[in-house]
């Protein structure tokens, strides 16, 4: 037997060579590129933090705290927009695994609007090299504020909606 047992999984068309795969924001690739290179990615599928149209300051501290049944964070999204996350794209051009960009909002037309830009861009071959980007996570727990801070992965219409209105924008995987 050479390597182990065989751990391919699928996700919608997208084969991955076993079914580790980060939860967004939690590991930081180019930072651990430093030191490993791009090629010491230990997931099958790289998730980067969530980007959202506009930038994002996220929540003050303290963002993270422990308790006796495990830790709670309220980090808030911070992160770029997504201007800034297709100018910084290029760096992960190198990675050996597919991309799957995760995308927030505070309403639903936000989501649209980010799948929208990074498959404008995505369209642009004379824009420069891009890592392989497999597809978009929806990231349906962030608290919808146009209703009333509810999240939309806990209203099944609003998931339907959202899900429906982002799907004639990219033939990539929506998850």
């Amino acid at each position: 037997m050479t390597g182990g047992p065989d751990l391919r999984v699928r996700l919608g068309a997208l084969e991955l060579a076993h079914p580790v795969i980060n939860a967004s924001g939690t590991y930081d690739v180019l930072a651990v590129a430093g030191e490993h290179g791009l090629g010491a990615v230990p997931f099958s599928c790289y998730v980067p933090k969530t980007v959202t149209p506009e930038p994002r300051p996220g929540n003050p501290p303290p963002r993270i705290t422990e308790t006796p049944s495990g830790i709670i964070n309220a980090i808030g999204l911070e992160n770029p927009g997504i201007e800034a996350f297709i100018a910084d794209l290029p760096r992960l051009a190198g990675l050996p695994v597919p991309v799957v960009i995760s995308v927030g909002g505070a309403r639903p037309a936000d989501y649209l609007t980010v799948v929208g830009r990074m498959e404008e861009r995505l369209a642009d071959a004379g824009a420069g090299p891009l890592p392989p980007i497999a597809g978009y996570e929806l990231n349906v727990s962030c608290p919808n504020v146009a209703a009333g801070g509810l999240s939309i992965g806990a209203d099944p219409e609003a998931l339907y909606e959202l899900v429906s209105a982002a799907r004639p924008l990219t033939a990539r995987l929506l998850i």
